[in-house]
């Protein structure tokens, strides 16, 4: 299929007849630098696909592995950049990535936005009425510690605050501007100074949940059908994890009980139920596979508690004598290994001093050395070759000569590098997988909406289907399945299941 067809908006699809279109669609390959929206306004129109085509971004940011905005070509230019941007995917050695996973997402993307996700209005409007309820709450509690009224929200009036109470002993950083910062991770160093610390830190996380997600998704819901239609980004990360904005449903917080009741604002589409996939431990499975860890990956094989397996090893102790505070530190590390946490990381978020810490990380990599010969490999690499590259083959580049002999930026550069691999496998495992059970399960590619299986959401390690209920029981074992082998690793793969009418209230389906 060698003849091109170059579109840069929605008019000029819009000035083409149906019949035309459907001979374009067959024929030639259809071009762009935004392929997603062509696809979206094609399935609003009963409309079909095109056989065959390009997106200059996807394509661009594959082969650059960079985040950027990309300006839209002349459409005089299309071909020329087109053949450029083929030849640079070839030369990169990414035709996998790009041909057989990004692409194939776009088409589903732009269903999963189409469809998007309902909203129960009533429960919103209450639960917004309660947020509020509890920040004027908190904010009556914060003046009473302060002993006087400010604004919480404001760094500088919170600095002065803190410095007035005198709870700014230790080393507290400083912004640019020479005043103290009262980022959350600051504030943490202080949890145990002041009850106020812990007051504001609660005051922040509602008021974020109150101006990030509740208002936004109110005033959503209340124009068109009634649904929140957020935006994937596939370009957004350089990982090549997929991005959610407008609003972001991948980063509703969750870590208080609270805040993780919004999800119940979120309600399946009559006559059918969510379905949320999990996949569990992913990160971890690649690292012991991608390592080649003996221990770890024996442990996976047999279902044992990684966490719990880990700390015995640490702490040379049997399993049944791991004591709770074990596990949490031993879960710190397995998980902090994978985003290259380093020994002061470690050391804040599990409570202990820089001197056990320390001691603690070298136990780790004297019981799985494997693991750290692995990732000792893949930061050589990056310096020798200029990528790291992903069990599926996707590459982040780096310049390793730009920043020769820095120590902090090539720590930073090795830091990253760790992360790509790890973080990028996981991301190309659940593409493929949202692609291959779409084949599979050979839902249509008419309009959205008309399915009995739909896509709603990807959060990362989690799909969020919707499917109608007389077929759920059936379909919800099939789809794991699809999941669980959709990659072969030296390690089993573990998909959970939960289901509901709700998004926040999904319980444990075997």
């Amino acid at each position: 299929m060698n003849a091109i067809f170059s579109m840069s908006d929605d008019a000029s699809l819009a000035a083409i007849s149906k019949k035309e279109w459907l001979e374009i669609s067959k024929n030639k390959t259809l071009i762009s630098p935004d392929i997603k929206a062509i696809m979206k306004f094609l399935k609003k129109r009963g409309l079909p696909e095109p056989k065959s085509f390009f997106d200059f971004s996807v394509a661009a940011w594959v082969a650059e592995s960079t985040v950027k905005s990309q300006e839209l070509p002349e459409i005089s230019r299309s071909p020329q950049i087109y053949a450029e941007l083929k030849n640079l995917v070839k030369a990169k050695q990414v035709e996998k990535i790009l041909y057989e996973i990004e692409f194939p997402l776009i088409p589903i993307l732009a269903e999963m936005e189409l469809d998007g996700i309902a909203v129960d209005k009533e429960f919103l409007k209450d639960y917004k009425k309660e947020t509020m309820s509890k920040l004027g709450e908190l904010r009556d509690k914060i003046f009473k510690f302060a002993g006087r009224e400010f604004n919480p929200n404001s760094p500088a009036q919170l600095g002065e605050i803190l410095s007035f109470l005198g709870v700014l002993e230790g080393k507290i950083k400083k912004t640019k501007t020479g005043r103290i910062s009262t980022k959350e991770s600051e504030l943490l160093k202080l949890k145990d100074k002041s009850p106020l610390i812990s007051l504001i830190l609660e005051f922040r996380e509602l008021n974020k949940l109150l101006t990030t997600y509740i208002n936004p998704i109110s005033e959503l819901s209340f124009v068109g059908d009634g649904k929140i239609h957020t935006t994937f980004k596939q370009t957004g990360t350089v990982t090549g994890r997929l991005s959610s904005e407008e609003p972001n449903l991948q980063n509703i917080p969750i870590r208080s009980d609270f805040g993780a009741r919004i999800r119940d604002a979120f309600v399946a589409s009559p006559g059918f139920t969510f379905a949320a996939f999990d996949y569990s431990q992913i990160e971890l499975r690649i690292l012991a596979a991608a390592s080649n860890d003996k221990k770890m990956i024996e442990a996976f094989k047999k279902g044992i508690d990684i966490h719990k397996f880990t700390a015995a090893n640490i702490n040379n102790i049997s399993m049944d004598k791991v004591t709770p505070k074990m596990r949490s530190r031993a879960k710190t590390i397995n998980f902090g290994i994978v985003y290259g946490m380093g020994v002061r990381q470690l050391a804040q978020s599990t409570g202990m001093n820089l001197a056990e810490a320390q001691e603690f990380y070298k136990k780790y990599f004297d019981d799985f050395p494997e693991i750290r010969g692995y990732m000792e490999k893949i930061k050589k690499d990056v310096r020798r070759v200029g990528y790291a590259e992903t069990l599926l083959g996707r590459k982040r580049f780096f310049d390793p000569e730009a920043i020769r002999g820095d120590k902090f930026l090539e720590s930073q550069m090795d830091r990253m590098a760790v992360n790509a691999v790890i973080q990028g496998t996981d991301a190309d495992i659940v593409k493929s997988a949202m692609i291959k059970v779409h084949k599979t399960m050979d839902l249509p590619a008419g309009k959205a909406g008309s399915q009995k299986i739909r896509p709603i959401l990807q959060i990362h390690d989690e799909l969020l289907y919707e499917i109608a209920d007389d077929i759920i029981k059936e379909v919800a074992p099939q789809i794991r399945h699809i999941m669980e082998n959709v990659y072969k690793l030296a390690v089993p793969l573990s998909v959970d299941i939960k289901i509901g009418k709700r998004w926040g209230s999904l319980k444990k389906h075997d």
